[in-house]
């Protein structure tokens, strides 16, 4: 009798199992997010300390600009600021890398010299040869408002200047009469600002009768440029 042969099966590979991959993915997402997070809350972090920085400082005119852990500094800071100072101490927060600036000091006495200049040049170019009187009188001749107006906006729009308005005459007639001519002729200019808004104190009316000329009064057409109204910046 013929004993069959035992067959010994050597059992096959076992499948690898899906979950190492399962685990491995879930902690790079879970790192991912961490990370994420992490980084997301640096730049606010580094934010919020920049700005307690500043509040010391009492610079409430600087903004601050994050971009990772590099912090940018712009606007305004108050007179007599160490910019270099403050940039120091903004750097050596822990975590900022780079910090950069393009702070300016605000100088009073430089921003008022400035605003005056600008009045000064604005007042100017304000044409007034167009201002004319009636004959003898204080009323106002047709075409006059053009430039009153524009006066009266230059006024309203730098209010802490104060302005002279002169009156001048010709040297016809006698000068007496001139003179109080001029000086009505001036309040007048100054009535018809108050009139419309300007405050009384920014204005001084005054009259000079024909002792200021700019031109020969032998001519007519001197006469004429003589009979103007005059509008200079009092300091």
């Amino acid at each position: 009798m013929r004993e069959s042969a035992l067959q010994n099966e050597l059992p096959g590979e076992a499948d690898p199992s899906i979950w190492p991959w399962v685990i491995a993915c879930v902690g790079a997402v879970s790192l991912f997010l961490v990370s994420r997070q992490v980084l997301a809350h640096i730049p606010a972090s580094l934010e919020r300390q920049a700005l307690a920085v500043l509040a010391v400082e009492q610079q409430p005119d600087v903004e601050i600009e994050v971009s990772g852990r590099d912090l940018s500094l712009t606007g305004v800071l108050t007179a007599d600021t160490d910019v270099e100072s403050l940039v120091r101490r903004v750097a050596s927060i822990d975590g900022v890398r780079l910090v950069s600036d393009s702070l300016t000091v605000f100088d009073p006495a430089a921003a008022e010299r400035s605003r005056r200049a600008s009045f000064g040049d604005a007042l100017g170019r304000l044409d007034t040869s167009s201002v004319a009187f009636e004959p003898g009188s204080t009323t106002f001749a047709v075409g006059s408002e053009g430039a009153l107006g524009q006066l009266e906006q230059l006024l309203k729009t730098w209010p802490e200047f104060r302005i002279r308005i002169g009156g001048h005459t010709d040297n016809t007639g006698r000068p007496d009469v001139n003179l109080r001519l001029s000086r009505e002729r001036a309040r007048a200019v100054a009535d018809w600002l108050v009139g419309r808004g300007v405050p009384g104190e920014q204005i001084i009316a005054q009259g000079y009768g024909a002792t200021q000329p700019i031109a020969d009064n032998t001519t007519e057409s001197g006469r004429s440029r003589n009979r103007r109204i005059e509008v200079r910046y009092v300091d």
